[in-house]
């Protein structure tokens, strides 16, 4: 197997501050057919099998880029622990939405075609970015989900549950990997409220 190499790309979101991180699995194929990975809730680009899916896919004569969230918790030096807790807490779904059209229009100013594809929270973050800049010059060619999500606001807690939210600025979540608990702001539900009709998926 290839080692990928690690690109990083100016981020146009206003938090965190730092670049993005592609893993970049390029092809010795004469293609511009790119396909851009987006991982999944409580996940990274280093996460699971997705090394190898992206291998595999080099097999068809297309380079495949693994996008890491600016707000999963990883780092350049961990890439494959989620240690940044407090990065963790302050992401939103808008950011990781400016994260992937960021890494979109990196790849079209390289000259490629971009396929869009995301697994369970990253699939509604892929179709909401193939909305987004569908139209444009940036335009993706294709759409690829797995085991996606449907609908980001079912997702919230309700009731007393929502009010314990409201007031201790801490809604807790376990890694059912790795048995971590880790905890969302509540900005990330107000982000969301604010949002909502840029963050529906099936718009």
């Amino acid at each position: 197997m290839q080692h990928p190499r690690t690109i990083s790309i100016a981020k146009e979101s206003e938090s965190p501050a730092r670049n993005l991180r592609l893993q970049a699995h390029r092809t010795a194929e004469d293609s511009k057919t790119a396909v851009l990975f987006l991982h999944g809730y409580k996940g990274y680009a280093d996460w699971g099998c997705w090394d190898l899916m992206c291998e595999a896919l080099m097999g068809f004569s297309v380079h495949a880029f693994r996008l890491d969230f600016s707000g999963n918790g990883t780092s350049a030096e961990t890439p494959g622990d989620i240690h940044d807790l407090e990065s963790w807490s302050r992401n939103t779904y808008r950011q990781e939405l400016q994260d992937a059209i960021a890494a979109v229009q990196s790849l079209r100013r390289q000259g490629y075609e971009v396929i869009l594809m995301g697994h369970s929270r990253g699939g509604g973050i892929a179709t909401i970015t193939a909305a987004t800049l569908r139209g444009t010059m940036n335009a993706v060619k294709g759409l690829v989900l797995l085991a996606s999500v449907s609908d980001f606001a079912r997702r919230f807690p309700k009731g007393e549950a929502l009010e314990r939210w409201r007031s201790t600025n801490r809604w807790e979540v376990k890694n059912g990997r790795t048995g971590e608990t880790y905890h969302h702001k509540f900005q990330f539900y107000t982000d969301f409220l604010r949002h909502q009709d840029l963050l529906d998926i099936r718009r």
